[in-house]
């Protein structure tokens, strides 16, 4: 969704950018309402590219990087530390520099980490990437490291969770065997459909109709691997929480206005066996680099802690 690299914004302080896209797309619907589904379709599987800086290569040179060719991309995987291999996704918009943080930590705990630039994203190739072909990426590059290292721990943030659900959910109904999940932590996941779109419609302002039309287009990509769109979220993946009864952790700062804390408030009472954790007065770009956060990320992993969604509901209530 390439908008600006804050999203989420106010009435009070649009974006120019923003206000002429308003404009732009309004003008096409007078004329099209057909041109100008097609318009914001484009634009919704269209990240925001991080550029990328010496400091950036500086720290992923710390690492070994690998380039795999998936679905068209050439995608770049960082590979850092020694020990169980973990992998670990970055949000849209991002880059695994954005991970840094917890990648360090993990590596210095003891950890391999295994974790891709994704398709349009970073140093990884590619202009425009959908839910689902984030999915299949995920997926191949989660086969081709568990088959050198066995992957059994996760590590995601924002639309990276939601991506990498729907790898899991893939593998699943393959029956893949000799790939087991054992624990996961997601920060600041979006759990449904509403939590992208619906910022998307409002930020651009969209008439009822391109906002339809928008839907029904993302719908059908969805349909495409054989599902529903709420069963491309992680709402929607009953069968792979009933069936994978690995540990997961959710953690989401209360102070997250991109993707409100609602979306793990929400999973947590539909699977009710999910941990939680929230964080007061933590934002979306602030949770990844917590030391707080970091830390409860490691004692999940290393089975030193558990948590129930006992606060989820309370919070729930608030709503």
């Amino acid at each position: 969704m390439r908008i600006s690299k804050n999203l989420h914004t106010t009435t009070e302080d649009i974006p120019t950018a923003v206000k002429y896209m308003r404009k732009g797309i309004g003008l096409i619907n007078s004329i099209s309402e057909a041109a100008a589904i097609k318009l914001v379709t484009k634009l919704f599987c269209k990240p925001v590219r991080v550029k990328i800086k010496a400091r950036h290569e500086k720290w992923y040179q710390t690492g070994t990087t690998d380039v795999l060719n998936i679905q068209g991309y050439k995608v770049k995987v960082l590979r850092k530390g020694s020990g169980k291999a973990v992998y670990v996704a970055h949000g849209w918009n991002s880059c695994g520099y954005a991970m840094r943080h917890i990648v360090d930590a993990l590596v210095n705990e003891g950890y391999q980490v295994i974790m891709p630039d994704m398709p349009c994203h970073g140093r990884s190739s590619g202009i425009f990437v959908n839910q689902v072909q984030m999915g299949e990426v995920i997926e191949e590059i989660l086969l081709h490291y568990n088959a050198q290292s066995p992957i059994e721990q996760i590590v995601t943030y924002s639309w990276g969770g939601t991506a990498t659900l729907l790898a899991l959910d893939r593998i699943r109904k393959q029956n893949r065997i000799g790939f087991n999940i054992k624990r996961m932590v997601s920060l600041s996941m979006p759990s449904t459909p509403e939590a992208i779109l619906g910022i998307f419609i409002r930020t651009l302002a969209l008439s009822q109709g391109v906002a339809k039309g928008l839907r029904r287009n993302i719908a059908a990509v969805a349909e495409g691997d054989g599902r529903s769109l709420v069963e491309a979220f992680p709402i929607g993946l009953n069968k792979l929480f009933e069936r994978e009864q690995f540990e997961y952790l959710l953690l989401h700062g209360t102070a997250d206005s991109a993707i409100s804390s609602e979306n793990s408030v929400t999973l947590a009472n539909t699977y009710t066996h999910l941990g939680t954790r929230f964080y007061e007065g933590l934002g979306h770009h602030d949770i990844v680099k917590d030391t707080n956060v970091i830390l409860a990320v490691i004692k999940h992993l290393e089975g030193k802690t558990k948590t129930s969604p006992v606060f989820a509901r309370r919070l729930a209530a608030a709503y």
